[in-house]
């Protein structure tokens, strides 16, 4: 929850999730949303449901993996975050329109089959939607609606395209916007209703380099920021129908960024 509402140092948000990931592969799950590793042994606790690998034991939750995810995508990790997004994905083709509460952590999707352990296990568990709708909308999507109907987008998606509307209920508040990325450029049309200027934030694609960007038919002027793991295109996105262009080149060797620094700092205006 720390790293998710970002009340966690960057260091302290690198290692959470760290653990996470550790503790899905030391206890065999298919996804994450792990609720305890190790679990306390069985009947520890005197409920049938509270055995080891069961319900709050070292079960794994729908509702938890959402948080997790959203986590992961905002503190910079979104090659993590869509992996862990996809094995969620795997597991609900497996039960179509059903929304498990939990499973046990080694049961594989494609053979689970309910048994009597599982008796409390809620097949259409709001919470377990609800989080992973927001870890898809404000997490791989990045639209934000914040205090007052104010707008920030962050395009998560990388070298994956997609299209989203996202609408601030009861506000006259929406944005839509598709997202297109090529070898070369990454192309993002974007429709806004009710909002003002916002920020625009764009993950470049691994080992790629921002050349240029373009406002419609104009240069923007943008900078590069890190976080975490990702590195983003950012400017100010205008209100109203526009298309933003970033132009896109493969990025140099490590000794070659390196040596380009090195000129800068000597000859600042070599570029």
């Amino acid at each position: 929850m720390a790293a998710q509402v970002g009340v966690s140092s960057p260091a302290q948000t690198q290692a959470i999730l760290a653990v996470l990931a550790q503790a899905q592969l030391a206890a065999g799950a298919t996804q994450p949303g792990l609720s305890l590793w190790p679990p306390y042994a069985s009947w520890t606790f005197p409920q049938v449901d509270m055995q080891a690998g069961r319900y709050q034991n070292g079960g794994v939750w729908d509702w938890w993996a959402g948080v997790q995810i959203e986590a992961e995508f905002k503190a910079g990790y979104s090659r993590r975050a869509l992996l862990h997004l996809r094995q969620v994905a795997r597991a609900w083709i497996n039960h179509p329109g059903q929304v498990y509460e939990w499973q046990a952590p080694g049961l594989r999707p494609e053979t689970h089959q309910p048994d009597l352990a599982h008796a409390s296990m809620a097949r259409d568990y709001a919470a377990g939607a609800a989080t992973l709708v927001q870890a898809i909308n404000a997490g791989l999507y990045g639209v934000e609606w914040q205090a007052g109907g104010a707008l920030r987008v962050t395009v998560r998606l990388g070298e994956a395209s997609g299209a989203i509307t996202s609408t601030l209920t009861g506000a006259g508040r929406a944005l839509s916007y598709t997202y297109t990325p090529a070898t070369d450029a990454l192309a993002l049309s974007y429709r806004t209703w009710g909002v003002g200027a916002f920020p625009l934030w764009l993950r470049l694609p691994p080992d790629r380099d921002a050349a240029a960007v373009t406002l419609d038919a104009a240069d923007a002027v943008f900078t590069v920021e890190r976080v975490g793991a990702d590195r983003y295109v950012a400017l100010t996105g205008l209100p109203g129908v526009h298309t933003v262009t970033v132009r896109i080149l493969p990025s140099p060797p490590w000794w070659e960024q390196w040596r380009l620094r090195w000129r800068y700092l000597r000859e600042p205006g070599s570029g």
